[in-house]
């Protein structure tokens, strides 16, 4: 991708004379997530204007092609130039030849034909060769600094010509260059290479014998109460309840309570008189005046009619319900003088659970020969003393293994991962 300097030293000299609208646009491009800065750029240069792009894209690679140039005619004047200034105008050499070769195709993206000689094949066979050369002496001299030195200038080379000699210079010097910790061994210098060590005993330091709560009695130091096995209590059968049920004490057993009712109530129908008002209909009778004349000569009584009619009357009769007495049988109890109800204790089962041993037919109480303990007299296995010793499980001989925490238990150097020198 383009050169970071390269693409920052493009843009700023595109924006100064930008309206703010466009300044704007190149904000929201920069402000990108998760884009590369290339396409950041090829973007902002086309907010901007492609052609004035292409120019300023040109201006940078003239700038690199007369740094070029100068370096390259500087080699060849014949001018004596010291080591370490020609190790460094190679490098630059080097560098300046790819940024070149880049901005090149840049501009020809932005429709810029480039009219500058790009054949500095030449000055770059001389810079490699100068590369290996002070690459050479540096090895040849062998001392730990001159390999950090040649190893330097093999991954700075790199960087601008990655070409597999100098992949393979670099692994050969690594393999000269120590392990800055193992330097050369391998090995962890923690446990020097053991993966760990035997360590004193740290459950019964040293001694071999542990002493553990006894698993008899728990540490208690008595012995397990035999009359009730440990438990404290003894189950004993419910003298209280038969098959752990009781009887109804509501409706004694029966699944109902019986509550006094009158066997007779008042009749409904002639609310207690024992006679009832019935009305007589209205009748229909000739008219005495005229005799049912047609009601001739105007009849008063029957106003021309010849009829009359009888208003409606009303009298008592005797209730046909309760016979007259004014009471009938209660409903509820047919007369009986008893009602029936359901007894809601015990769901008319005539039984409750019994709350001495809650159904379930025995009741525990305290064992009266260890008070509810549990535990009586000495425990035969650690006589009392509540615990016992015996041989420690944990080690071997008083000593325990213990893997080198630095090493992981490898015995390896962490930092090469064994191999001695420079990864």
């Amino acid at each position: 991708g383009i050169n970071q300097d390269i693409m920052e030293d493009s843009i700023h000299s595109l924006v100064k004379s930008e309206s703010e609208a466009t300044l704007a646009g190149i904000e929201e491009v920069l402000s990108w997530d998760g884009r590369e800065k290339r396409i950041k750029y090829y973007f902002t240069c086309y907010v901007l204007d492609k052609v004035k792009s292409g120019n300023n894209i040109y201006a940078l690679a003239e700038e690199k092609h007369k740094e070029l140039m100068e370096i390259e005619s500087r080699f060849i004047s014949g001018t004596a130039i010291e080591e370490e200034a020609a190790e460094r105008l190679s490098l630059n050499a080097l560098k300046l030849a790819l940024e070149f070769r880049i901005l090149s195709h840049e501009a020809m993206f932005f429709g810029k034909k480039m009219n500058l000689s790009d054949n500095f094949s030449k000055l770059e066979i001389d810079s490699l060769n100068r590369v290996y050369a002070a690459g050479d002496r540096k090895e040849k001299n062998g001392t730990e600094r001159d390999l950090e030195e040649a190893l330097k200038l093999y991954n700075e080379a790199y960087k601008y010509r990655p070409d597999e000699i100098f992949k393979a210079r670099m692994i050969a010097v690594k393999k000269r260059l120590p392990c800055a910790e193992c330097k050369f061994s391998g090995s962890c210098i923690q446990c020097k290479g053991e993966k760990g060590s035997w360590k004193t005993c740290a459950v019964c330091k040293g001694s071999l014998k542990v002493n553990i709560t006894c698993p008899v009695c728990n540490g208690d130091g008595k012995k397990s109460c035999e009359k009730c096995n440990g438990q404290g209590k003894l189950k004993e059968r419910c003298i209280i309840c038969i098959d752990g049920k009781l009887k109804c004490p509501d409706c004694d057993g029966q699944g109902y309570i019986i509550e006094d009712c009158p066997k007779k109530i008042k009749c409904p129908r002639c609310l207690g008189e024992g006679k009832i008002k019935e009305e007589i209909p209205a009748t229909t009778v000739v008219c005495p005046a005229c005799g049912g004349g047609e009601g001739k000569a105007a009849c008063a009584v029957c106003s021309g009619a010849g009829v009359i009619h009888k208003p409606v009357t009303y009298q008592y009769i005797g209730c046909a319900k309760c016979t007259g007495t004014g009471e009938i049988t209660c409903p509820v109890c047919n007369g009986t003088g008893q009602n029936k109800i359901k007894c809601e204790k015990c769901k008319t089962k005539g039984e409750i659970v019994c709350p001495e041993c809650k159904g379930t037919k025995y009741v525990f109480t305290t064992c009266d020969k260890c008070q509810g303990i549990g535990r009586v007299g000495i425990c035969p296995k650690c006589s009392g003393a509540k615990s016992i010793v015996q041989d420690c499980t944990n080690c071997k001989d008083g000593k325990e293994w213990k893997d080198c925490s630095h090493c992981n238990g490898t015995g390896l150097c962490p930092v090469c991962g064994g191999i001695g020198h420079r990864k």
